[in-house]
């Protein structure tokens, strides 16, 4: 065996506690018994030996026929050869091989007490060294390669690091960096920076809904914001939305142009915007990002317009219950259609993440243990949904599996797949299917068994279900609340 002791004679090279140090080649050591069973070696582990060395010794002993047996560090030594580093550093104990009981015994205390006496650098010590390495003037590619590390771990970490909120929650309050960097997304919006904190610390498994629901408004403001200011520059009213009409006010559909006009004639949108009353609500839709303008007439009688199926010769039809609503009443349903739209952005946010959570579970080699029972469950139900799914040629299953190209690309990637990912592309189908069916109006409120079902089983399989979405496994079959379906202009 070739060992050479190195030239430099600075401290790394004095004997320690009658140990040398030597250069060894790692092909030519011996891993001796170790209660590390197995000695993973992630590629950043491997590509940091590769590009920086075996920077701390392993502690070696010299065997009767003069070869080195790793005592520890065989991690260290199996990844130098893997990375094909010529050597590396080897403390050599003044010390035979262990072959009696006592020495074997404190050759397992000795590996075991170096394993779990390692304490695992936290997110507070990774932050304040990432921010050092930035003051220091590198870059987060650069840090990632220095350290061989994912480039976009580094990036969160220096996205938390300038920002002075995300930071401060780390060092303070013990926030780890994934949360933190959630929080630096907002950073200089007090209001969703206080509600996610507040999240982080009291329901941390909601912290990504929340995020996603202060993702959304942002875009829904700007969007209102900007469409707002284009007719305002046109001398268009801008009216907030009501989540009940009240008296005098009616939207253009709803309208004819005057009590004489033939009942069911509908008024022009455009002579409409010559009318004194003339006035506008924005309505966001999620699903586009769209914005569209609802026109009103702000008092449709004193206008001389009348409702589009009065009686002719009348401005209003008479109440459907013979009688007008009282203010309570008034009241309750204006609360109930302003937690219907509420309701509905949540879950507009909430499908957001689903969706996600579904690509990553289409991407499966395999699919849990429990997934054919399931899965057999629905496809033997029969219902709608499935028949529906058919029809449309599994179109949100291929959008998840990533084969948009219709059944037969389905058919394809199933002809060939291992019978692991077979069940998970059949169990996948199934998903799609019971998940086209969901909405953002009726899903939360009044959920079909089959719904429930499947709530609860991506939760099982490991989904965090929203708030929104949790009311759909609580809900029972039962229908609650007003289901009055006047239009608000509210997108589906």
């Amino acid at each position: 065996m070739t060992t050479t002791e190195p030239e430099a004679q600075d401290s790394a090279d004095a004997e320690v506690s009658e140990a040398r140090l030597l250069r060894v080649d790692p092909n030519e050591l011996i891993i001796g018994v170790n209660v590390r069973a197995h000695a993973g070696l992630g590629s950043g582990f491997v590509a940091d030996i590769k590009r920086r060395g075996v920077r701390e010794p392993v502690t070696v002993v010299r065997r009767g026929d003069g070869a080195l047996v790793v005592r520890k560090g065989q991690r260290r030594v199996l990844a130098a050869i893997k990375a094909e580093q010529p050597t590396v550093p080897a403390l050599l104990l003044d010390e035979a091989e262990e072959t009696d009981p006592k020495s074997r015994i404190a050759r397992v205390i000795d590996q075991l007490g170096e394993n779990e006496h390692r304490e695992q650098i936290t997110d507070r010590d990774e932050l304040a060294a990432t921010q050092e390495l930035l003051d220091l003037g590198l870059t987060a590619r650069q840090i990632a390669r220095e350290r061989s590390i994912p480039r976009k771990r580094v990036e969160g970490t220096v996205v938390v690091a300038r920002s002075d909120a995300a930071r401060h929650a780390v060092l303070d309050t013990g926030l780890d960096l994934l949360q933190a960097a959630t929080l630096a997304e907002f950073d200089g919006d007090e209001e969703a920076m206080a509600d996610l904190r507040t999240t982080a610390a009291e329901q941390p498994h909601q912290l990504d809904h929340a995020a996603q629901r202060w993702r959304d408004q942002r875009a829904e403001d700007a969007a209102l914001a900007a469409r707002s200011a284009e007719l305002a520059e046109q001398g268009i009213t801008v009216i907030d939305r009501p989540y009940l009409y009240p008296d005098g006010l009616r939207q253009l559909g709803m309208l004819r142009p005057t009590p004489e006009s033939e009942p069911g004639t509908e008024v022009d949108p455009e002579q409409h915007r010559h009318c004194p009353g003339h006035a506008v609500f924005l309505d966001y839709s999620r699903h586009t990002g769209q914005v569209r303008g609802v026109g009103v007439c702000s008092d449709f009688r004193a206008h001389g317009h009348a409702e589009r199926l009065a009686p002719a010769g009348q401005a209003t039809s008479a109440p459907s219950n013979g009688a007008a609503l009282t203010e309570r009443e008034r009241a309750a349903k204006a609360a109930y259609r302003r937690t219907v739209i509420a309701h509905g952005k949540e879950w507009d946010s909430a499908t957001t993440l689903r969706r996600d959570w579904l690509r990553t579970f289409a991407a499966r080699r395999t699919a849990p243990k429990d997934a054919p029972t399931w899965t057999a469950q629905v496809w033997a139900s029969g219902a709608h949904c499935l028949r529906k799914a058919l029809e449309n040629g599994h179109a949100l299953a291929g959008e998840l599996l990533g084969l948009p190209g219709g059944p037969a690309e389905i058919t394809r990637a199933a002809e060939t797949a291992t019978p692991g990912r077979a069940t998970v592309i059949l169990t996948v189908l199934a998903m799609a299917a019971i998940e086209a069916s969901t909405d953002r109006r009726h899903t939360w409120e009044r959920p079909d068994e089959l719904q429930r079902g499947y709530f609860a089983q991506i939760q099982h399989w490991g989904y965090e279900p929203a708030e929104i979405e949790a009311l759909v496994i609580a809900k029972g079959a039962s229908n609650t609340g007003d289901t009055e379906d006047a239009d608000l202009g509210e997108t589906a």
